[in-house]
């Protein structure tokens, strides 16, 4: 891999191991390379936090309002997750059971896996 991307075996496995951020052209890079399909390029660039290029940003599709009408009237809490898990609605008891499933741009893999208040929640169970 480390040749594919044109940098030392050394630099790669700082950056496998976390010792060293991954830079937005070494995702681009390590894309290519393993030829990796847009939903999983944009969670690398999440996990990595870093800038998602325009053409893998997400379109957040429209939740039609009889679904949203469903959601918030479950009696137990409730989510509807995009492809690439982010979080399109939620009702109240979801909100109120995981606050931060409210917060603008929440997507249950990354809150979940990285630190945060998703995942110190959820580490608390």
């Amino acid at each position: 891999m480390a040749a594919q991307l044109g940098i030392s075996e050394h630099h790669y496995r700082r950056m496998e191991t976390g010792r060293r951020p991954l830079s937005s052209d070494a995702i681009a890079g390590i894309s290519r390379t393993l030829a990796l399909h847009p939903d999983e390029q944009l969670a690398l660039y999440r996990w990595a936090g870093r800038p998602v290029p325009p053409l893998l940003s997400p379109i957040t599709p429209d939740v039609p309002d009889d679904l949203r009408d469903h959601i918030d009237r479950l009696p137990f809490p409730a989510i509807l997750e995009g492809p690439d898990f982010t979080i399109l609605a939620h009702n109240r008891r979801a909100a109120r059971a995981c606050p931060w499933t409210a917060r603008p741009g929440a997507n249950v893999m990354t809150d979940l896996l990285l630190p945060g208040e998703g995942r110190e929640q959820c580490a608390q169970w």
